[in-house]
């Protein structure tokens, strides 16, 4: 299995989980030409183009390859055996596979309807919603009423259960689809 994985492919790495009771999920799944990262809360998968010649999932550990992470460098990856080379940066980063594993199967939790709201928001508006999270807030809750409305958002605890820590605004969309 050889592949290119560019800048922007890179951030799907952040997405997999940090905890060690999830092994699994600590890793970047090798699907089908796709990369796919979780970690129970947030999934980004994206396709990659290159040489797959396995017909399982491959699992590559998200550290290794956020440590060969470069800027705006490429990063080649390449699979001989259990053995990854991940190339872009100075040294390489050598990692083995975990293997097999299960990671589980994603396709079943996007949604198959036709949306009914599509809001484009631009980097510079999400920028400063997410500058606004301090250490008590660690969700973001965008609420649409209609397709001309501000969106609401609401940055607070992800359960909803702190009442001393809860920021709301507003925010304009840019697009609507």
């Amino acid at each position: 299995m050889e592949f290119t994985i560019n800048k922007a492919q890179q951030a799907v790495a952040y997405c997999a989980s940090k905890d060690d009771a999830r092994p699994i999920l600590t890793n970047v799944c090798i699907r089908d030409g796709e990369m796919i990262a979780a970690d129970g809360f947030i999934m980004a998968r994206t396709k990659v183009e290159g040489e797959f010649t396995t017909d399982h999932d491959t699992l590559i550990p998200a550290q290794s390859i956020l440590q060969a992470k470069n800027g705006k460098t490429p990063i080649n990856v390449k699979q001989e055996g259990e053995r990854i080379e991940l190339s872009g940066s100075n040294p390489n980063i050598i990692a083995t596979t975990v293997g097999t594993g299960s990671f589980p199967k994603v396709d079943s939790l996007y949604p198959q309807d036709e949306p009914k709201l599509t809001i484009g928001m631009s980097k510079e508006v999400l920028s400063k919603i997410v500058k606004m999270m301090t250490d008590g807030g660690d969700m973001v809750r965008f609420t649409f009423y209609d397709d001309s409305s501000p969106i609401v958002y609401n940055i607070g605890n992800r359960y909803g259960n702190s009442t001393d820590y809860m920021i709301n605004g507003l925010a304009m969309p840019c697009a609507i689809k």
